[in-house]
């Protein structure tokens, strides 16, 4: 099971910054630091299609970002330290949303909605399943418009100088699709009419399975959660796939009260981003972009 954490609150007036952390440890293989051969090796003692293609994706993603930093640390001369200076221009660009998106892992069961005590608990949650809704459209449009461009880009190859719009356009490609599988998971997951039932058979038709029959898994799912409930004292009407954590740390941090008229201040952001481990610059840019 693994449980992602999704930090809300407020930074300037109505806008909010979203955050997410991984609370379980996602289980990450070794081919993303291995060679042609060994990942070779590795696709084909898996099975499943479906694990072969994530299998490829971190090979190639690390691949990528091994590359990408071999462009910074060329000389601040050269040719290849100015397409990484235009390329990190571009990365400052791209919307917030999207690197909040691509922190959520696909295989997310449970959200933790952490958010300052002043805030509606129910707003907190539409804003979460707003955010996912729009961002599944958006990421998802956008993802098949760059695959439809990479055929053209690939032919940029014959020139002598190096295929920088290719490699962009792949990225793009990638980082669309992280954020779509993001916004999907969070999506089902703060979404009322989703049951667990329904999330487990999702997964069961992304890992490749043959999903069980609606009944039968609605029975299964019945019976589980009825001995979970005998174990907890719960009833099954208050489990669900999120779990409201209002914080009364952040409503100090942050002062609502003041955010609503103004902006939330640089050492408020620190300290909030040293609280909750989070990156600075990506809370500034949920402040600062217009």
């Amino acid at each position: 099971m693994v449980t992602t954490k999704v930090i809300v609150f407020p930074v300037r007036g109505r806008r909010w910054a979203f955050a997410a952390q991984a609370a379980t440890p996602v289980a990450s293989s070794s081919s993303s630091s291995s060679s042609v051969s060994q990942l070779w090796k590795r696709l084909l003692s898996v099975p499943k299609f479906t694990d072969r293609a994530q299998l490829l994706e971190q090979y190639v993603s690390t691949k990528m970002h091994d590359k990408w930093a071999e462009l910074g640390a060329q000389p601040s001369e050269s040719i290849r330290y100015r397409i990484y200076s235009i390329g990190q221009r571009l990365l400052c660009r791209l919307p917030s949303s999207e690197q909040f998106l691509k922190t959520i892992p696909k295989e997310t069961n449970n959200i933790d909605l952490i958010f300052p005590t002043s805030l509606n608990p129910r707003l907190v949650r539409r804003r979460v399943r707003h955010l996912a809704q729009s961002g599944a459209i958006y990421h998802q449009r956008l993802m098949y418009g760059s695959m439809g461009l990479l055929p053209f880009t690939i032919l940029l190859g014959v020139l002598p100088l190096p295929n920088v719009v290719f490699f962009w356009n792949l990225f793009r490609t990638h980082a669309h699709w992280r954020a779509l599988q993001g916004s999907t998971r969070l999506q089902m997951l703060v979404t009322d009419s989703e049951t667990q039932a329904s999330i487990a058979k999702y997964d069961s038709l992304q890992k490749g399975e043959a999903p069980a029959d609606q009944s039968e898994l609605a029975q299964d799912h019945i019976g589980d959660r009825k001995s979970a409930d005998q174990e907890n004292g719960q009833t099954m009407a208050e489990k669900k796939p999120w779990v409201y954590m209002p914080a009364t740390k952040l409503d100090l941090l942050v002062n609502p009260t003041h955010v609503i008229l103004g902006s939330l201040d640089d050492s408020s952001v620190t300290s909030i981003c040293q609280e909750y481990h989070l990156d600075p610059a990506q809370v500034l840019k949920w402040r600062d972009d217009k």
